[in-house]
């Protein structure tokens, strides 16, 4: 109506275009091109002369002038060198710089180098992170019984996991009644205490550009890379990666912040489910943040009565983005050890720098913070749960109370069960399904 060559007047449209068309009148056309982001927030291509031109959004944001200090050169190879990295990418990024008239490839170069690391995160491999706490209740040796979670659930034929191989692939599995419920059920379980902690759901794309895997740290090529292109574009290993992408490009004001977000998608790496949190924060307020994660997820566990530990995760076991990270690993009975469920991380301003996401005002700092978290990785979750939580009869399971409202909308034989006393098991058994 606005954009016709005879508009029409606007007491002749109807009362919710009418809204619309004054709201675009009233604020001009930046508000409708900004339609889908709060309109004080700006979209902006990152300013990087020594960047490529192609990836307006992922152009990595260095910081020659630190990293060509003496000082802070001996410092980031030796970060480098702590964290399984390759500490002569410092000199080679200095000497392409250097060399090079488009700076191009002296940025691909130190776009490689780690982040750095707290002070706190232990030094070496993955035996020397260090245990922050323990919740839930170890099972006892006699509640150490019965069957690992894949034979348990391909005994109730609720798992189809044998003989795919010339059908879907090595590795694959699929779930049957109550099984895809209890996938189900986890899944609203975490969004909803997401939601309580105040992170916002959003659905996103599970094919997105290369680059943008690339600026969130995660290789897209070499032996080592687990990400899948497909054409000109990549499956996501995490929803993370979505999230920082719907982000990318934008500036915040310090009020704007955080940002909290959460998303379920598939991740595809090891064929697995989960809910993702991501938040993105002022640089002061990222350690705090960076504990309101481990809360969100401290709270699912608990939920779900599993008996996990905390680790602060050694150096070594960081990857690029990682200033500091930490693990949950909840109790395997059938393995008689613990295995990781999520992990929580925060990655300065890592990702922001390669995003192009910004902070309005010089005195801040130049760049927010992100942080990435599990909420719930489904199948890990899952194997935990049944294990932790098999009957003593050997084929069935009883699912803690939590899950009551979201698995008793599925079947009527849950429906019919009564709620529970407090702090009781809510005893919707996995039960034997006929053959299909």
């Amino acid at each position: 109506l606005i954009c016709s060559p005879q508009p029409q007047p606007l007491a002749s449209v109807p009362h919710l275009h009418r809204r619309l068309c004054q709201a675009v009148l009233t604020r001009g056309s930046r508000w409708l091109s900004g339609c889908c982001t709060p309109s004080s927030v700006e979209r902006r291509p990152a300013k990087n002369p020594d960047a490529p031109k192609s990836a307006p959004f992922f152009e990595p944001q260095i910081d020659w002038e630190s990293l060509s200090d003496p000082v802070r050169a001996a410092a980031a190879r030796q970060n480098a060198r702590q964290r399984g990295a390759d500490p002569d990418l410092v000199d080679a990024a200095l000497r392409l710089r250097a060399e090079s008239s488009d700076g191009a490839a002296a940025v691909a170069t130190a776009a490689r180098l780690p982040n750095w690391t707290h002070p706190d995160s232990p030094i070496g491999g993955e035996a020397n992170s260090r245990l922050v706490r323990l919740i839930g209740t170890a099972p006892s040796t006699e509640e150490r019984r019965g069957f690992d979670a894949r034979t348990l659930l391909q005994n109730l034929r609720l798992l189809a996991s044998r003989n795919l191989s010339l059908l879907t692939g090595q590795r694959t599995h699929y779930f049957r009644g109550q099984l895809a419920q209890l996938e189900t059920a986890l899944i609203g379980l975490a969004l909803d205490v997401a939601q309580e902690f105040g992170f916002q759901q959003i659905g996103v794309p599970e094919l997105v550009p290369p680059e943008l895997v690339d600026a969130c740290g995660f290789a897209t090529q070499g032996t080592r890379s687990q990400v899948f292109l497909t054409g000109s574009m990549a499956l996501i290993g995490t929803a993370e990666i979505a999230l920082a992408g719907y982000l990318a490009g934008r500036i915040y004001r310090i009020d704007q912040l955080p940002v909290r977000l959460c998303a379920v998608s598939r991740c595809y790496r090891r064929e697995i489910s989960k809910v993702e949190l991501f938040s993105l924060t002022s640089p002061a307020d990222s350690e705090s943040e960076h504990q309101r994660l481990l809360s969100v997820q401290e709270a699912i566990l608990n939920q779900l009565g599993l008996h996990c530990r905390l680790l602060d995760m050694a150096t070594e076991e960081l990857g690029n983005p990682a200033y500091r990270k930490f693990d949950w690993e909840a109790w395997l009975p059938s393995e008689a050890r613990f295995g990781e469920v999520c992990s929580a991380s925060n990655c300065t301003d890592y990702q922001s720098r390669r995003l192009g996401i910004g902070l309005a005002g010089t005195n801040l700092g130049g760049f927010p913070h992100t942080l990435n978290g599990t909420a719930c990785a489904i199948t890990r979750t899952i194997k935990a749960l049944v294990e932790t939580h098999q009957c003593s009869d050997g084929g069935s399971v009883a699912l803690p109370p939590a899950l009551a409202p979201y698995m008793a909308p599925f079947t009527n034989e849950l429906t019919m069960l009564k709620r529970p006393p407090m702090k009781s098991m809510y005893f919707a058994k996995l039960k034997r399904q006929p053959m299909l």
